[in-house]
């Protein structure tokens, strides 16, 4: 996995909405307010755990090739995709 999916997963956990009671516990100890929590706590977690989800599950093109499972089988039996035209065709 390389730096960037390894990025996502680290802010996809740490925004994950189930650690919000500790970051309210946390933000308590220190004096911090409900405004604060509601009006730049859960708008920046909603962000940033959408964020790191997408950055986690997006394919990776680097190279130009997306390796995808679903599609691998198909391109050796479309002509001009590095395989041969199917020989059975109704």
């Amino acid at each position: 996995m390389g730096a960037r999916k390894v990025g996502g997963a680290v802010l996809a956990v740490l925004a994950c909405p189930c650690h919000l009671p500790i970051y309210l516990l946390a933000l308590g100890a220190f004096g911090v307010g409900t405004a604060a929590v509601i009006g730049y706590l859960l708008p920046a977690l909603a962000i940033g755990f959408t964020a790191g989800l997408a950055i986690l599950l997006w394919p990776d093109r680097s190279g130009g090739k997306v390796d995808l499972a679903c599609c691998a089988d198909d391109a050796k039996s479309v002509p001009g995709m590095g395989g041969a035209a199917q020989a059975d065709t109704p």
